[in-house]
């Protein structure tokens, strides 16, 4: 909980100053609808260039407009997991932690606000990184898995 209010914090700060800075865009540029299926895409194309990093840029071109297709393509994976996510907490803690790491550590730059032109920026990553990292490591460990209850068989 005290890291979503780091989050939280963040978020504040950086709309403040990108807004004073005139980068933060008008919905006239880029829809809501287009920000939100433009955020639910960037996910995965962050956890992709993670797992195999190629294609990296240094400025991603926001597309014109995002599909609905698309977006709820990326949408319903990410409910999916968060839900799944959750119902795997007794057993193992370490994925909601990495997940909701991941979600939540990427919310102030994913681009609902929109502070620049950009799709996505790689620079955004590393931070929010770590919740895979997380469910990575622990997933491959070849112990018995702890949760807050104990040892699972």
């Amino acid at each position: 909980m005290p890291f979503f209010l780091v989050i939280a914090i963040s978020s504040a700060i950086t709309y403040t100053v990108q807004k004073k800075g005139g980068a933060v865009k008008s919905f006239e540029m880029f829809s809501l609808q287009d920000r939100f299926g433009n955020a639910c895409i960037a996910y995965f194309a962050y956890r992709d260039k993670m797992i195999w990093p190629s294609g990296l840029a240094v400025y991603y071109p926001h597309p014109e407009s995002v599909g609905s297709r698309s977006a709820v393509l990326a949408l319903v994976p990410l409910i999916a997991i968060s839900v799944l996510s959750v119902c795997m907490w007794r057993r193992w803690a370490y994925f909601p932690v990495g997940w909701f790491w991941y979600l939540g550590t990427l919310i102030p730059v994913i681009g609902i606000v929109q502070a620049g032109s950009q799709a996505y920026a790689d620079r955004y990553t590393y931070v929010p990184l770590t919740g895979i990292a997380i469910i990575a490591a622990w997933g491959t460990h070849p112990g018995p898995v702890t949760t807050v209850h104990g040892t699972c068989p």
